[in-house]
């Protein structure tokens, strides 16, 4: 039964982060338009949404000039954080670090794709490797002490 709760939990949760880093629904209608006229503008200039270059991204998060970008940062990582938990939870062995891991990098990815495709946002190696760091934390977390506070 608790295994049966965790894996509706974490459906739930991919299915509000996919709300959020996907679709995201919570900017206003006219924010998406523009955003996703200009990707597709770029496309027809031979642009993609892509970076592919590793810190690039982050670079500019942590420009001191401008200020750090915390709600960018904290929100590619908070929510991975607690991916990583859920997905021990629901395959229920912390013996297989590396396999949750690359269950977690598949679905970052995805994501990722997702937002290539559908021209939504940028597909971004930087979230990737953030966003995969965090839910390694998260898996970390869980394993090594979050599980003996619940007494699972």
């Amino acid at each position: 039964m608790h295994k049966k709760i965790c894996k509706f939990v974490l459906l739930v949760y991919i299915v509000i982060l996919t709300y959020f880093v996907i679709l995201k629904l919570y900017l206003p209608k006219e924010v998406l338009i523009s955003a996703r006229e200009l990707i597709l503008k770029n496309r027809s200039a031979g642009y993609y949404n892509v970076n592919i270059i590793p810190f690039k991204t982050l670079q500019s998060q942590f420009d001191f000039t401008y200020g750090i970008n915390y709600i960018n940062i904290l929100g590619n990582t908070l929510p991975f954080i607690l991916l990583g938990c859920l997905t021990v939870t629901v395959k229920n062995n912390k013996s297989k670090i590396i396999q949750l891991f690359i269950y977690n990098i598949l679905l970052i990815v995805s994501f990722e794709l997702l937002q290539l495709i559908t021209c939504i946002g940028v597909f971004d190696i930087d979230d990737i490797l953030l966003n995969g760091v965090s839910c390694y934390i998260g898996i970390i977390l869980y394993c090594k002490g979050i599980s003996k506070l619940i007494g699972y």
